[in-house]
């Protein structure tokens, strides 16, 4: 077993070991929290070259750490895992898995998918919804993407209609995208069923988009309009909030966040908060469902458009580096979904950027 698959291994281990205990227990949780990222860092030590892009996180973690100081408002896990998304991301650019390495992936997933499940019913699927339906939809994608790129035609089942073939998914993915579907449903999370249906769609049309070469633009139109997102949902929220045109699986879609997000507009105004962030929204015990606001709150303004500026870059590199005849190229389009549905779950996007980053290798990992 190759050294550097060996590191990503035990990381995803510590990963999946978070992911399983975080709805049973906080014990320990931030040792892990630390642990899952060592064999992260000596990967990023072994791929450090001179380029722009491995010295990134470097400048990151320095401008994070002395703006945070600045601000007077920091904690060291905090810190540490936003300054770990560059150096996933940096790490997912080098790393390169073979086919027997990508099926040991593959199953570890698929282990810790049903182990989740099992904890779920054990805790009545008590937890935020959100979250339970992240790490379910999440796990899930990170399982298709290994398998479906790692299958042959064992994907596939060929059928035959109007003497022409046709490809469709194997039993096992279609059945893992029905129990999903129905978990999904299960939560009531009206986020994760809308992410659902546009990664399901966004798989039906891949090929029409398999000529896209403006990927990286594509994101940071989204990522531009992800921030906007806030101050026009508050406006809508004004106009139309309580309006039966508004339910979405018999609840309102207008939830109450427009109260938070109205409140951090308003503490915005004051150039500490625009700048250092150390906004107080203890008084708010929910989830802010945006990630560029959550580092509004933490950090400031200057530290969201550095960390929205760095995931385009790193994108655009990932996407440089698949190349143009890679038949699984067009599956950047459920990268970018899960992206942006990642960045609308607040803090997850931080803390998650290991499942969500996980397919950019798979892809290019596959390249012809």
């Amino acid at each position: 077993m190759r050294i550097d698959f060996f590191l990503f291994f035990i990381s995803l281990l510590f990963f999946l070991l978070g992911l399983l205990l975080e709805d049973v227990t906080s014990t320990g949780l931030q040792w892990i929290a630390v642990l899952k990222y060592i064999p992260l860092l000596v990967l990023y030590a072994r791929y450090f070259n001179r380029s722009f892009s491995s010295f990134l996180p470097i400048f990151f973690a320095i401008f994070l750490f002395l703006w945070s100081f600045l601000g007077g408002h920091y904690s060291m896990v905090g810190l540490l895992v936003t300054g770990m998304v560059p150096v996933t991301m940096y790490v997912y650019t080098r790393i390169q898995f073979s086919r027997k390495e990508i099926s040991y992936i593959a199953l570890l997933l698929s282990l810790a998918f049903p182990l989740y499940l099992i904890i779920c019913l054990g805790t009545h699927f008590s937890r935020n919804p959100n979250q339970i339906a992240f790490k379910i939809l999440i796990l899930a994608v990170s399982i298709f993407f290994c398998v479906y790129a790692n299958g042959g035609k064992k994907r596939f089942v060929w059928h035959t209609v109007r003497g022409k073939k046709r490809t469709l998914l194997s039993p096992g993915l279609l059945a893992l995208l029905g129990i999903v579907f129905v978990l999904i449903l299960y939560t009531e999370s009206r986020n994760s069923l809308l992410v659902y249906l546009f990664l399901i769609a966004a798989f039906v049309v891949r090929n029409r988009v398999a000529k896209w070469d403006k990927w990286g633009w594509i994101l940071f139109g989204l990522l531009v309009l992800f921030v906007l997102y806030p101050f026009v949902y508050c406006l809508l929220s004004n106009s139309f909030k309580g309006t039966a045109e508004t339910e979405m699986m018999g609840q309102d879609v207008f939830s109450g966040r427009e109260y938070i997000w109205t409140y951090i507009f308003a503490q915005l105004t004051d150039p500490a908060s625009f700048f250092f962030g150390k906004i107080d929204t203890d008084w708010w015990d929910k989830s802010m469902h945006n990630s560029a606001l959550d580092i509004v709150v933490r950090y400031g303004v200057p530290t969201m458009v550095a960390m929205e500026l760095m995931v385009f870059f790193y994108f655009k590199r990932i996407c440089s580096i698949i190349r143009d005849d890679n038949k699984y190229k067009p599956l950047l389009l459920l990268i970018i979904g899960t992206m942006i549905w990642g960045l609308n779950e607040s803090g997850l996007f931080l803390g998650f950027s290991f499942f969500l980053f996980l397919p950019y290798s798979i892809l290019h990992s596959k390249n012809p």
